[in-house]
């Protein structure tokens, strides 16, 4: 649109210099050509990479996502864009080509798979879990027995980071107390574990878990402004 816009605008400057119609017809058809070229081929695009993102299924509607630098719940998903409710509810949409284009987290998570992945096997809404199982999930069976197979919940992370100058031992016990005293607030008590370091960070990775995605927004916002207050 904006090289159309270009184009007229050209022919006016041409006409104004005294150009023959010929040579400036000529040039405008080019760049009028050019602009409806590139908006085709991006909308091409676009409805090529929604088809495949309705077929593939990788997120849905309900979903919270992460894409690149944007994260939210999913709200619409047509040919052209992928719209999502970002945390400060704002609406963002997505052209369909950038969303297959970046790297996407779903945070959408089958209860029997999350706790088939973490060694615990599922029968009838009950987890039942070896006696030499982390004993904290015994303190959290009544929490989740509500929970059916195939139920879904949303295991959001996020990381944070922290200098190398901080004291470690300190930093730790402090997340972990964030932790013990968000416990009852999500479907399991919170948890974090190392992650990565650079030559001045070292990175933790948090996570909680929820059956609501707008849990994220609202519980999971306060969770996070807590651990960024650690002591340095």
């Amino acid at each position: 649109m904006r090289l159309f816009f270009f184009a007229i605008a050209l022919l006016v400057l041409l006409a104004l210099a005294g150009e023959t119609l010929g040579t400036y017809i000529l040039a405008g058809g080019a760049l009028l050509g050019t602009a409806i070229g590139l908006a085709f081929s991006r909308a091409l695009q676009n409805i090529v990479s929604g088809v495949y993102i309705l077929v593939a299924r990788h997120f849905r509607v309900g979903d919270y996502i992460r894409m690149g630098d944007s994260e939210g719940i999913d709200l619409e998903i047509t040919l052209n864009y992928t719209r999502i409710l970002r945390p400060d509810h704002t609406r963002q949409y997505i052209p369909n080509s950038m969303s297959v284009d970046s790297k996407m987290t779903n945070f959408r998570v089958r209860v029997d798979d999350y706790f088939d992945e973490r060694g615990l096997e599922y029968h009838k809404g009950i987890f039942d879990i070896d006696d030499d199982e982390d004993s904290r999930f015994d303190d959290v069976l009544d929490r989740i027995k509500f929970l059916t197979k195939g139920d879904e919940i949303f295991r959001y992370t996020f990381d944070i980071e922290i200098e190398r100058t901080c004291s470690k031992p300190t930093v730790q016990t402090f997340f972990t107390s964030i932790c013990e005293k968000w416990k009852d607030t999500f479907i399991l008590p919170p948890e974090f574990f190392f992650w990565g370091t650079t030559a001045t960070t070292i990175t933790y990775r948090f996570a909680l878990i929820s059956q609501d995605a707008k849990d994220i927004f609202t519980k999971g916002q306060d969770f996070k402004a807590e651990l960024s207050e650690y002591p340095t």
